[in-house]
This record gives C-alpha cells, structure tokens and sequence, in this order.
C-alpha cells in the first residue's frame, strides 16, 4: 500500500519560505501570497496528491510522473526569483524536434539544473518538450525530502550509483547495481516509445 504523507497549506507555504529565508522581507510575502493562492486554487485533492507522491517518489527504480502542483510552485517560484534577463537561446531549433525523442546532455552543476531547464524551456514556447522532460536522477535526489519535491516539476526515472559514489542505495552490491541500472535503461526506452507514439 502507498505511504501517505500528510501536509497542509500552511506547513507547505512555510517550508518553503524559510527555505528561501535569505531573500528580503517583502520578496518572501509576495511568495507567500503567490502560493496560498495558487494552492487555493487547486484544492486540497491536489495537496494530498502532492502528499502522496512526496511519499512515493523514489521508492523504486521506476518512473516517476510529474506533480502539477510541484511544478505550478516552482514556476511560481520562477517568477520571483530568476532574473527576468535569464534565457534560452537556440529554442527556435527544438521546433524540428517535435514529438521525437531528445536526450539533453547537460553540464550538472546543482540540484537545481533540471529545474531550471523546465522553467526556461516552459517560458521560451518549448511547452511541449518541458511537458515531457523527463531527468534520470540518482538515489541522492530521493533521499531528502526538499529534492523530492523538486523532483517533481517534470518526469524522473531513478537510476543507481555504484556504492563508491553513493551510500544512498541501502550498499547495492555491483551486481545489484548493474541490474538497476538495465532497468533504468528499459524505463527509459520505454518512455522514449511512450512519446513517439503520441
């Protein structure tokens, strides 16, 4: 049976407020009214499915959809927050890559990289690839409950890492880790099929 975890309005509003606490007094109650109102807006079904999937999310090497409502809050968050001089150059070429399937190679510097990306893509008229983004992730992206929810923002597909890299995989022996990793592989194409076919 899926674990539920229980949040509310007021608890997900604050966390992620004192989450950004360096930002100054008035930028936080802008956020803050921000995202009561988009929270009051999807109703309190939607809060619970975000709760359930912060509980879920990860708890396999499988595929893990993304949460509109996660992704909502992190656009939210965008707004506020990135530089309105911040953008995607090239997107005019991705328009030839419509409904074909695309694997983005990217320079990982944070947690965040995916996130942004989503953002970028979203706000310079590549909807319909930030619509299926989906980010091969390791175990430390489920390992905490703040890159969970970040997670959520687009498709993951769970991926293991040798133990000499990670101890975030409950000690997976190489072989272990081999067959979760062919896995990943499968769930990848699978989802790669998923696209094309629409």
């Amino acid at each position: 049976m899926a674990e539920q975890l229980l949040i509310d309005r007021n608890g997900l509003v604050s966390a992620i407020t004192d989450f950004l606490s360096g930002n100054d007094a008035r930028t936080l109650a802008g956020i803050r009214s921000a995202l009561e109102r988009e929270i009051d807006l999807v109703g309190p079904d939607a809060l619970a499915n975000l709760g359930d999937r912060l509980a879920n999310t990860g708890s396999d090497f499988a595929f893990f959809p993304r949460d509109p409502l996660a992704r909502r809050i992190h656009h939210v968050l965008a707004d506020r927050l990135l530089e309105p001089t911040s953008e995607l150059t090239g997107v005019e070429h991705l328009a030839a890559l419509r409904g074909e399937p695309v694997i983005i190679i990217a320079n990982h510097l944070s947690y965040s990289d995916a996130n942004l990306l989503e953002v970028l893509l979203h706000r310079f008229g590549a909807v319909e690839l930030a619509d299926r983004l989906t980010v091969v992730a390791g175990p430390k992206v489920y390992a905490s409950l703040r890159r969970r929810f970040s997670s959520l923002c687009f498709g993951t597909i769970k991926t293991p890492q040798s133990n000499t890299i990670s101890t975030d995989d409950g000690g997976k022996n190489a072989r272990e880790v081999a067959r979760a990793a062919r896995l990943a592989i499968e769930t990848a194409s699978v989802r790669a099929a998923f696209w094309r076919v629409l």
